[in-house]
């Protein structure tokens, strides 16, 4: 009986360490990318830097937030969202 009693508060505890996962920190991820962007070297772009976020993902509004005070060699950046690879167009960046 307690060997069954002791597996039970085991399970549960198992349980109960599984709904604890790990979040994504989607404003790390975001400022990683920004970064390169920033120090990484770009040819003579005219007009903004585009960063688009293919699919459905929380870091697109992480971008928003850096792009509306940060530039990127002078220049303005724009961050679009797709779902269709059609959609993507031509910009410098594409986060997955």
């Amino acid at each position: 009986m307690k060997l069954l009693v002791i597996n039970m508060i085991i399970a549960f505890c198992m349980i109960g360490v599984k709904g604890n996962a790990q979040t994504t920190n989607y404003q790390v991820y975001s400022l990683f990318v920004m970064n390169i962007a920033k120090y990484s070297v770009w040819p003579s772009l005219n007009g903004d830097f585009h960063i688009t976020v293919f699919g459905k993902s929380k870091a697109y509004e992480e971008f928003v937030k850096f792009a509306s005070s940060k530039t990127v060699n002078g220049m303005a950046i724009k961050i679009n969202q797709t779902d269709n690879v059609e959609d993507i167009g031509t910009p410098e960046i594409i986060y997955l």
